[in-house]
């Protein structure tokens, strides 16, 4: 699934749905755990360095390395 057709899923939603929380379902574990947050762009480094305290738990430092530099990502509160 790409971001398109993730948006398009969602548009198609009725809005009651829309405003609920946003849920990942772990099938293997049977857990669900809700998305915190959408990380359309990265910040550059300064941003990083001038707030630390706000992009360090967004876990820039985890995905670097992994996804391509500004790929968009969910976090989730695992």
């Amino acid at each position: 699934m790409n971001w398109n057709h993730l948006a398009e899923y969602i548009n198609k939603m009725p809005l009651d749905k829309r405003l609920t929380d946003a849920t990942v379902v772990c099938l293997d574990s049977g857990e669900i755990i809700p998305l915190i947050d959408l990380v359309p762009e990265w910040p550059d480094e300064a941003a990083k360095e001038e707030s630390p305290d706000i992009f360090d738990p967004m876990g820039f430092e985890i995905v670097e390395g992994v996804l391509d530099y500004d790929h968009p990502f969910m976090t989730i509160a695992f």
